[in-house]
């Protein structure tokens, strides 16, 4: 922090913000661990104006008939279509500024799947200075002339959904 504290504060700070992690939480690192580093790297920080930033992963799919189907730490309901999904979080550690997602899909169904796990799991734990970033799954197979200018469109196609989604949001 000694080293970085000075990167954050100043008129024009070359450090705007620290990710704590990609898929912490998913990976099997505790929720209560994650609070109490956002929580450290937020005192370290003192008054800088720095962000602190986290991004997830849903864990989706998988048949099941009951919860005890889900063997993954962080995939522990069965819901009632009987897929394995992520295990709800009971809070968003309040030193956390912005969270996102990874959801990956095809095309505009990626920005309506993470729409809908954002308003499932996110929007009711946010706080009022909290926020979510969107994480578009931009990339695609190598491929022939043909391949590449199907998968373009489906680029296209995912992220003016995720315009329209910040449109109505």
């Amino acid at each position: 922090m000694s080293t970085l504290l000075p990167l954050t504060q100043g008129p024009r700070p070359v450090i705007q913000g620290i990710m704590l992690g990609d898929e912490l939480v998913e990976g099997g690192f505790p929720l209560s661990n994650l609070s109490a580093l956002a929580t450290r790297v937020r005192r370290g920080l003192k008054n800088s104006s720095a962000f602190i930033y986290t991004n997830e992963a849903f864990a989706v799919g998988g048949r099941c008939n009951t919860s005890a189907d889900c063997k993954h730490p962080t995939r522990q309901v069965c819901t009632a279509a009987h897929t394995c999904d992520a295990k709800p979080w009971p809070y968003i550690p309040h030193d956390i500024d912005f969270i996102s997602s990874d959801q990956y899909a095809t095309g505009a169904r990626e920005a309506e799947v993470t729409e809908q796990y954002y308003k499932r799991f996110w929007y009711p734990l946010l706080r009022p200075h909290q926020r979510v970033w969107v994480c578009p799954g931009i990339f695609g197979p190598p491929g022939s002339p043909a391949q590449m200018s199907a998968t373009d469109s489906e680029l296209v196609a995912k992220l003016q959904a995720y315009w329209q989604w910040s449109k109505r949001d």
